[in-house]
C-alpha cells in the first residue's frame, strides 16, 4: 500500500481534477436534459420516468462535487465528512429513482424504494456518528442486490418486445455502460488510491465519463415507457382478407360499436391497407393514427391478407407483437389460404397463439 496524501496534488491528480469536473459537467447537463423532456413530455409515465432519470445524474453529479471537494481541497481531517455527503447523494437520487419508477409501475410494496431509503437512513446515521466504515460496508451489501434489480429490469425490458434481438442490443447497451460506470466508481475509492496511487484517478474518471455518456446514449434510446404498457392500450385484433372476410378477430377492450360491426371493420381496414399498398413495401407495418384510436396494420399482398391491432394510441411493442402474430399465421395457414372454404372454425387454433403473443386473456363481459 502507497502512502497517499490528501490533498491530491502532482501531474496525475490535475489531469483527473480536470476530468472529474467534465464529468460533474455531463452529469449536470443529462440531469438538465431530462428535466427539459419532463417538463415537456405529454404522456404522463413518460414524463415521471423522465424525472427519475435526471435523479439518477443530478445525484451523481452532486457527488462528484463532494468528491472533488474532498481530495482536491480541504483539510484531510474533515475529508471524511464530505466523502460521506457523497455517499448520501448518490444515495439519495437512486432512492428518488426508485421510488419514481416502482410509482410508475404501480408496485405494492415499494421493495426497491424500502431498501435504498434504509440504506439512506443508515447512511446519514452513520454521517452523525462518525463511522465512515459503516458506510462502506453498508455500499457491500448493496452490491447483489443492485445485481439482482438490474438484472429484473434487463428481463423487463426485453419481455417487452418478445425478446427482440434489436431490441436487446439496446438493453445489452445500457447495462454495459452500467458496469462501465461501476468499474470507474470502484477505482475511485481510497483502496484502489492507496493501492495503485493517484494517478489511478486518472482511469477512473476517464471510465466514468465514456460510461456515463454511453448511458446517456442507451437511456435515449431505449423503448419509450408506454412500453410497459402496451396491454392497457390494447384495443383489438382482427385478420382480414382484403376483400373484407373476416378472418379471426381478439377485443380487449370491447366497444358497443365495435363489437356490433365487426365485418363492418374488417371490410373499412381491408380498405384502407388496399389504399396503402400501393404506396409502400410488402408485409411492413404501417399505421394510421385517429383522433381516439390508432390503426397498425401489416399486409401480406402474395397470401392476400391484412392483419389489424386497433390501439388507443401508437406503441412501438404492438408492432412487434403484431409481426410476431402474422409470422405464426403464416407457418400455420399461409399454404391453405388459397384453399380455404370460408369456415372461419379451422382459424380457432389462433385463440392460443394470440394467448401468447399478447400475454393476456380478453376480455369476456
Amino acid at each position: 500500500m502507497l502512502n497517499v496524501e490528501y490533498p491530491l496534488s502532482g501531474t496525475g491528480p490535475e489531469i483527473s481534477f480536470g476530468l472529474e469536473v467534465i464529468l460533474v459537467y455531463i452529469s449536470f447537463q443529462m440531469f438538465g436534459v431530462f428535466i427539459y423532456r419532463y417538463l415537456t413530455s405529454t404522456f404522463k409515465e413518460q414524463n415521471l420516468r423522465n424525472l427519475a432519470w435526471s435523479m439518477i445524474f443530478l445525484g451523481y453529479g452532486i457527488t462528484y462535487i463532494f468528491y472533488i471537494i474532498a481530495d482536491y481541497f480541504i483539510n484531510p481531517a474533515v475529508r471524511d465528512y464530505f466523502s460521506q455527503y457523497g455517499y448520501i447523494s448518490l444515495t439519495s437520487g437512486i432512492t428518488l429513482y426508485a421510488l419514481l419508477s416502482e410509482y410508475i409501475e404501480k408496485s405494492k410494496w415499494y421493495p426497491v424504494t424500502i431498501f435504498c431509503g434504509t440504506f439512506l437512513v443508515l447512511s446519514i446515521i452513520s454521517l452523525i456518528l462518525g463511522h465512515r466504515d459503516m458506510t462502506l460496508n453498508l455500499a457491500f451489501l448493496a452490491v447483489p442486490f443492485a445485481a439482482v434489480y438490474i438484472l429484473r429490469y434487463f428481463y423487463k425490458y426485453a419481455k417487452i418486445t418478445n425478446f427482440n434481438k434489436r431490441v436487446l442490443g439496446k438493453i445489452a447497451g445500457l447495462f454495459l455502460s452500467m458496469l462501465i460506470i461501476l468499474a470507474g466508481y470502484f477505482f475511485v475509492s481510497d483502496a484502489m488510491t492507496a493501492r495503485f496511487g493517484p494517478d489511478i484517478r486518472v482511469l477512473s474518471a476517464s471510465l466514468n465519463i465514456i460510461g456515463v455518456i454511453c448511458f446517456m446514449f442507451a437511456i435515449l434510446n431505449l423503448p419509450d415507457y408506454r412500453e410497459f404498457v402496451w396491454k392497457q392500450h390494447l384495443r383489438a385484433l382482427f385478420i382480414v382478407r382484403t376483400s373484407g372476410i373476416l378472418l379471426f378477430n381478439r377485443f380487449w377492450k370491447r366497444e358497443n360499436k365495435e363489437n356490433s360491426n365487426e365485418y363492418l371493420i374488417g371490410g373499412a381496414l381491408s380498405s384502407i391497407q388496399t389504399v396503402l399498398s400501393n404506396i409502400t413495401e410488402e408485409t411492413s407495418i404501417n399505421r394510421m393514427e385517429l383522433e381516439d384510436k390508432a390503426l397498425l396494420f401489416k399486409m401480406y399482398p402474395d397470401k392476400d391478407v391484412v392483419g389489424c391491432i386497433i390501439a388507443d394510441e401508437y406503441i412501438d411493442s404492438l408492432n412487434e407483437r403484431l409481426n410476431v402474430f402474422l409470422d405464426r399465421f403464416d407457418v400455420m395457414f399461409g399454404g391453405s389460404l388459397k384453399d380455404w372454404d370460408g369456415n372461419t372454425q379451422v382459424f380457432l387454433p389462433l385463440e392460443s397463439i394470440c394467448d401468447e403473443v399478447f400475454m393476456e386473456k380478453p376480455q369476456t363481459d
